[in-house]
């Protein structure tokens, strides 16, 4: 679950986004080819994206695609 919550448009705690890094670092070694999925807010939201989880992009230090 990357679901994080965020406040102003901005996210408030990315912890759940610093926990899967690793794992995904690990499968990026391994050549794995990795989809996640994920929503962020209600579907009545449209001012919520999973744009937000940029935070993962720089995480990884590697390109992420929406």
């Amino acid at each position: 679950d990357l679901n994080c919550p965020i406040k102003n448009g901005r996210i408030e705690d990315d912890r759940r986004i610093i926990l899967h890094a690793e794992t995904v670092k690990e499968l990026i070694k391994r050549n794995a080819k990795i989809i996640l999925l994920s929503h962020q807010g209600r579907p009545a939201d449209d001012k919520r994206s999973a744009e937000d989880f940029i935070t993962l992009e720089e995480q990884q230090n590697d390109r992420v695609k929406f």
